[in-house]
């Protein structure tokens, strides 16, 4: 049987209660675009600190549950923290680079491309491929 995890909910729920903040106490649409990028690089640092921290690959989309029991604990090791290695530093140099986008308030096009290319490149990398 499989045994629940309420961490990703909380996750959630953390992430909203951020991004509702964010929008109701600003008036400036730029800087609330670049703070909700903040937050959701934030979250994704702490989902990363989760998922090496429980070795619960299946949260993974290439990993089931049962894939998970037949896996050796070494093995759970090893792909969480690659994974969130990745995962990490991607979004560790995004938020680097957002606070310098907010400190020289740089054009919101650029945060946005960047912020895709950070997420397209966490989405699209293999892992296993970088070790």
């Amino acid at each position: 049987m499989k045994k629940q995890s309420y961490l990703p909910i909380a996750l959630i729920i953390f992430y909203v209660i951020s991004i509702l903040a964010i929008m109701t106490l600003l008036d400036e649409r730029n800087l609330q675009i670049k703070l909700v990028f903040l937050a959701t690089s934030l979250a994704l640092i702490i989902f990363s600190i989760l998922l090496k921290v429980t070795q619960r690959v299946y949260w993974l989309t290439s990993y089931d549950y049962e894939d998970y029991t037949k896996m050796t604990e070494t093995e759970r090791l090893d792909i969480s923290s690659i994974n969130s290695k990745l995962i990490a530093d991607t979004n560790i140099l995004l938020c680097i680079y957002i606070f310098i986008s907010i400190y020289f308030n740089l054009n919101i096009f650029i945060d946005v491309l960047i912020f895709l290319v950070c997420i397209l490149f966490m989405c699209f990398t293999d892992p296993m491929k970088l070790k």
